[in-house]
């Protein structure tokens, strides 16, 4: 049996090599950052500006201008509707 583990690693080893080095480069820059469980910092908090802060301030003004939400064909449309994909498809 460990002929056949050595033989697969030995074969598949570029595919380990793919997988193991983006793990351990993130996991330095997670260690170098003082991202968690390296210390107290959250992935959330650094993505939260990608993707919440445009859906928030959009959001926002179209509350107090009292601007409609949806009307196609429009850059605000377009605008809203991109902000709230991302947070729309991880929310499903």
């Amino acid at each position: 049996m460990t002929d056949y583990i050595k033989a697969f690693i030995k074969n598949n080893r570029f595919a380990f090599a793919a997988f193991l080095l983006p793990v351990l480069v993130m996991v330095l820059a997670f260690a170098v950052t003082g991202v968690y469980p390296f210390g107290s910092r959250q992935i959330a908090v650094i993505d939260m500006y990608h993707q919440y802060v445009p859906f928030l301030g959009e959001l926002q003004y179209k509350l107090q201008e009292g601007a409609a939400f949806f009307i196609p064909g429009t850059a605000a449309a377009e605008a809203i509707s991109g902000a709230c994909f991302p947070i729309t498809v991880q929310a499903l």
